[in-house]
């Protein structure tokens, strides 16, 4: 039953980073005790979203060496299981810690590729996937696209226009082509997928600037009182 626990542990921390990195999610101190067991966020200290895509996105100005990054942070969970493991020692052999640690990076990717194709609405999987996604993210990464923008301009994207929006890049009109090609392998309408990606595609992310607004006016009202 200890070994059980353990692989539920694993398999709920991967599905939660996974989600973390697909939304743009950078949590930003990341120890051991900031971990949950049940796969859930916890200890809301400096975090924040990405505002375009960038794997070496630090939230935490005191993590100066970007440990706890956005592009680190599979990796992190990955060492904080790991620790988890070695505190099981009296309960867990090192073999089958070690057995279930390896699940860990293929159970991530699992559903990071899964999360990013929801929100592409894709439902189908496809040989060319990987290739699309990688193309899409170093797109964005090139035209510092706004992320979270950039997957609800999607939700309303018609299939052929190869044009999102305000932006105009070259990256991302090929880009579009290719992703018109993988359309025509899905069987449902457009409305349809639409309303799948809506679905999983946050309106709404709490933007640093707004955040920082609110903490200066909560300041100057604590002055007038």
């Amino acid at each position: 039953r200890y070994v059980l626990f353990f692989q539920e542990v694993v398999k709920k921390t991967a599905k939660l980073f996974a989600s973390w990195q697909a939304v743009g999610f950078c949590h930003g101190v990341l120890n051991t005790d900031n971990m949950s067991l049940l796969g859930l966020t916890l200890d809301y200290g400096p975090y924040g979203f990405i505002e375009h895509f960038d794997q070496y996105h630090i939230c935490n100005h005191s993590d100066h060496e970007g440990r706890y990054s956005l592009g680190n942070q599979p990796g992190i969970g990955m060492w904080n299981l790991q620790k988890l493991g070695e505190a099981l020692s009296d309960f867990i052999s090192e073999e089958d810690r070690k057995r279930t640690l390896e699940t860990y990076p293929p159970l991530f990717l699992f559903e990071y590729r899964r999360e990013l194709l929801r929100k592409l609405g894709l439902l189908k999987m496809d040989l060319e996937d990987e290739d699309l996604l990688r193309a899409m993210l170093n797109m964005l990464v090139e035209t510092k696209i706004d992320y979270t923008q950039f997957f609800r301009s999607l939700s309303r994207y018609k299939k052929g226009s190869q044009a999102l929006d305000e932006w105009n890049f070259s990256s991302l009109s090929e880009w579009l082509k290719r992703y018109d090609q993988r359309l025509e392998k899905e069987e449902v309408s457009e409305d349809e997928r639409w309303a799948k990606m809506l679905a999983v595609t946050p309106k709404f992310i709490l933007r640093n600037y707004l955040a920082q607004m609110a903490i200066e006016n909560t300041n100057l009202l604590n002055d007038i009182l």
